[in-house]
């Protein structure tokens, strides 16, 4: 029988990511649901779940829990009771819905195109500010950050703001201009709209675009290289 498995990889990384994951995984296991730190633990845990067929890797945002969930391409075929020669036949693929287009076919008509597993990358570089309740020192760390951006020759494609850091994209922040001559110079700035919502901010962002924590996460990975702050 396939079955859902769901794995707690807080505070996992490196060669105690890895075996932590092979204990707990199971032969029988078709999906995953594995709960995360961050972004720097997912490139670790597909590198690994890769090679056992896994894909169609998803972040999903539960409650302020994140999440990172995936399939089997190729699950077996569940024992129904059929005649051996249907048995036999191969499970269709999982569709990998991580899509260019709003919407993803899978009835293989014409209309927007899937992803491709290894799809090109959009962005040179990522940036992701995420911090804690912002204490005194933070504040001023992320301000230094901004300022140093905004003075650099050389700029990300895409800076997102989530958790506390969302704050500085507020219109009465002093991080806001910054924010605002970034965004000026052709800088992506994505605040995370749950964090602004949580945090009674939704009416107050000065700067940059509120979306959905998954298309932060699908911009920042689109990224050759990520900084994460």
């Amino acid at each position: 029988m396939q079955t859902l498995n769901v794995l707690d990889a807080l505070g996992k990384r490196g060669g105690e990511l890895v075996k932590f994951l092979k204990s707990s995984l199971k032969d029988n296991d078709y999906e995953l649901k594995i709960l995360i730190d961050g972004p720097v633990q997912v490139e670790e845990i597909r590198k690994f779940l890769e090679p056992l067929n896994y894909s169609n890797f998803v972040l999903e945002d539960d409650d302020g829990n994140l999440y990172l969930e995936t399939s089997k391409e190729n699950p077996l075929p569940v024992q129904t009771g059929e005649s051996p020669e249907n048995s036999n036949k191969p499970a269709l693929p999982v569709p990998d819905c991580r899509q260019t287009e709003p919407t993803c076919r899978q009835d293989g008509q014409t209309g927007p195109l899937l992803r491709p597993k290894n799809f090109q990358i959009q962005n040179g570089t990522g940036v992701l500010i995420s911090c804690g309740n912002n204490g005194k020192y933070k504040k001023i760390f992320i301000q230094k950050i901004l300022s140093s951006l905004v003075n650099s020759k050389i700029k990300p494609d895409v800076l997102a703001l989530m958790n506390a850091a969302v704050r500085e994209a507020a219109y009465n922040s002093s991080s806001c201009d910054y924010l605002k001559e970034l965004e000026a110079a052709g800088v992506k700035i994505l605040i995370s709209q749950s964090c602004a919502d949580y945090l009674g901010l939704t009416e107050a962002i000065g700067a940059g675009t509120a979306v959905d924590m998954s298309e932060i996460f699908e911009e920042i990975f689109s990224c050759e290289r990520i900084v994460n702050l």
